[in-house]
């Protein structure tokens, strides 16, 4: 199985994959994997996120971003189209929280103080976030948000918006979605 994973590290199903086992607790990030598949990271803490450099091993297709984990250009001759994501303190996402009692009024979330939120047993948390050169102001999130806060008026809906790492080239901007992803997951579990 591990050595199924690292086969796809770098890939888009790979990181697909790695975030959806990362969402259920599960980090598989290259680096952060010893053999007998336990993490060396330990618990995350958000200031350690914006570590970033080249990979020991392999400085010129690996690059690690702190607690998120290493990613790998899988096809370096073909670097123009395979590029890394840029660091998380220039993409610099941003986190609005909604509530049924301030739907229509962004309440700023900073990364550290998720874990002091408390979203309650039987209260859901949505997630929700844009795409290639959008950003968290579009019509059609705000109204997700507000139907979502409409239908469920415990519920605590967080944007997150990623904007600025969503902008042309394209290549670039399906890069950066890799950090984004592992960011958003590490996001979610601040607040299980």
């Amino acid at each position: 199985m591990m050595q199924f994973l690292n086969n796809l590290n770098g890939t888009r199903l790979g990181t697909i994959l790695q975030t959806i086992l990362y969402i259920s607790g599960v980090p598989l990030f290259q680096d952060n994997i010893t053999s007998d598949g336990f993490t060396r990271s330990g618990a995350t803490v958000f200031r350690n996120l914006e570590v970033e450099g080249p990979h020991p091993d392999d400085p010129l297709n690996t690059r690690c971003y702190g607690a998120l984990g290493c990613i790998t250009v899988k096809y370096p001759e073909q670097r123009g189209f395979h590029l890394f994501p840029e660091p998380l303190h220039d993409i610099r996402p941003e986190i609005c929280l909604y509530t049924f009692a301030a739907k229509d009024k962004c309440q700023q979330v900073e990364p550290d103080d998720l874990d002091r939120l408390i979203t309650g047993p039987g209260r859901n948390s949505y997630w929700l976030t844009h795409g290639y050169i959008e950003n968290s102001h579009r019509p059609w999130i705000q109204r997700m948000a507000s139907e979502l806060l409409d239908n469920d008026n415990e519920a605590s809906v967080f944007i997150l918006d990623w904007g600025k790492a969503a902008e042309p080239p394209y290549t670039q901007a399906v890069a950066n979605i890799e950090l984004i992803a592992a960011y958003a997951a590490h996001l979610m579990l601040m607040i299980e």
